[in-house]
């Protein structure tokens, strides 16, 4: 799995904060913090384990919740055992991360699981989604479960605002076109409004963002980039398999009595959620193809969908029964062996494929401290076990802040109270016209691997952006 600068953040934070004891309010935490599950889950596992192990059993988690939670719906809807909705869950999740395990396609569905890659807002999006449904059923508990519903979308939508498009909209449009008790719609409702408006309130406090906001003028250049850079595969994996989903269930499912109005209250959410977040994602958030990492609801509603279709061919006839029970038999197994086999001893064992040439530079130069892009500069200081200091930067050379300690530039990693001396900078990303003309040309310029080191005997005194 490609480790980039973002999906290293949890792990810089935690050293910063855990280790070297910097202020968390020191932080620049952007719109999504990422609190619950992400930091939640990932902070206690780096300090007992390692910043590895915490990714990796993040990862896990969330696979089992993803699991459990699409097994619940196919439960809810075909009332059929849950042993059996866990299984086809757990059949149409394995093949398609398997087949990205080894082919890559764009790993859009392992990204799911990785930490600070907005899939821990979807997954636990689709427990509340069934808290929202399931608390009918509860007299007793009721106002336990609204309570408990407001609570925990205050949480995931204020650690990540992606969310109110998972889990706010869907589930409010979805119950109140659904529910048959006036109640319970009204209470699940307010609910939902009350968590998502509490959520802003805890924004307001936790979230410094740095960088600009959408103006109107811009819309239509995203949507318009989106459709020229898109590539037709990346279109066809996100839109065929959501169309299914709107038309194939609804048309094979014999459901009955409660069992339609279940299906429909979870058909809507799910319709729901993946038009919004295509709303969001190309209307707001698009930049370029990684911005599809948003659209996970594209990606494994219509694979709830597939799980129910599977419980109810398992439930219609002995020979749809065996021929089904065949084919998922045979999707788990070669999906297990394949996840398997797949090497994950780049995880285990990852190094950034500059770090031996810096760490060389470094010790022939006497070098101390360096700046890089912002996608080299995190997973390459992490990779030394924070040994090189090396702070992120603009193409143009200017102190970039997003996702990291705003104080970052002011102290030493092995040294927090000195200040850091800039005498290199790795050039892979960087714009090297605009960062000579910044900091004039190197002294020295080393290679290093596809890229060079540049090399000041008079260290750099990097500055933020102009009009910061």
């Amino acid at each position: 799995m490609h480790l980039n600068a973002d999906a290293l953040l949890a792990a810089d934070l935690v050293h910063r904060v855990f280790g070297l004891h910097r202020p968390w309010s020191d932080f620049q935490l952007p719109r999504t913090p990422s609190l619950v599950p992400d930091f939640l889950i990932y902070i206690p596992t780096q300090l007992a384990l390692s910043w590895p192990a915490a990714i990796v059993m993040f990862a896990w988690l969330m696979l089992v919740v993803l699991v459990v939670s699409g097994a619940l719906i196919a439960h809810r809807i075909t009332r059929r055992p849950f042993w059996l909705c866990a299984a086809a869950m757990l059949a149409v999740t394995l093949l398609p991360l398997a087949a990205e395990a080894l082919f890559g396609l764009g790993e859009l569905r392992l990204h799911t699981f990785l930490v600070v890659s907005h899939g821990g807002a979807f997954i636990m999006s689709l427990p509340l989604i069934v808290l929202c449904e399931w608390a009918e059923d509860w007299p007793k508990a009721r106002y336990v479960a609204y309570g408990a519903v407001a609570v925990l979308t205050c949480m995931v939508v204020a650690s990540d605002q992606i969310a109110l498009g998972e889990v706010s909209i869907p589930a409010a449009t979805a119950a109140l076109f659904w529910s048959k008790s006036r109640s319970h719609k009204s209470w699940i409702i307010a609910a939902i409004v009350f968590g998502t408006a509490a959520s802003f309130a805890v924004d307001a406090v936790l979230v410094r963002e740095i960088g600009a906001t959408l103006r109107p003028i811009e819309v239509p250049g995203r949507i318009w980039t989106m459709l020229t850079t898109t590539p037709l595969w990346l279109m066809v994996d996100l839109w065929l398999p959501a169309l299914l989903f709107v038309i194939v269930p609804p048309l094979v499912l014999p459901l009955k009595d409660d069992s339609v109005r279940t299906a429909k209250y979870y058909y809507l959410a799910g319709a729901a959620a993946m038009f919004w977040m295509a709303g969001l994602t190309y209307i707001v958030l698009y930049f370029d193809n990684s911005h599809f990492r948003y659209l996970y609801t594209f990606l494994w509603w219509p694979a709830i969908g597939l799980a129910t279709v599977l419980v109810y061919l398992l439930d219609t006839g002995r020979a749809a029964r065996t021929a089904t029970a065949g084919v998922m038999a045979i999707l788990v197994v070669v999906s297990a062996d394949a996840l398997l086999r797949w090497d994950a001893a780049p995880l285990r064992e990852w190094r950034h494929p500059l770090q031996a040439c810096v760490e060389e530079a470094k010790r022939r130069f006497g070098l101390h401290q360096g700046l890089a892009d912002y996608w080299v500069a995190r997973p390459l200081t992490i990779s030394s076990g924070w040994r090189l200091q090396v702070d992120q930067i603009f193409g143009d050379g200017a102190i970039r802040l997003w996702g990291s300690d705003l104080k970052a530039f002011s102290y030493r990693l092995d040294q927090p109270d000195q200040t850091p001396i800039y005498d290199f900078a790795v050039m892979e990303g960087l714009d090297t016209r605009l960062f000579t003309r910044r900091y004039g040309n190197p002294d020295t310029l080393v290679p290093c691997n596809s890229t060079s080191i540049a090399i000041y005997r008079n260290p750099i005194k990097p500055k933020p952006p102009t009009g910061f």
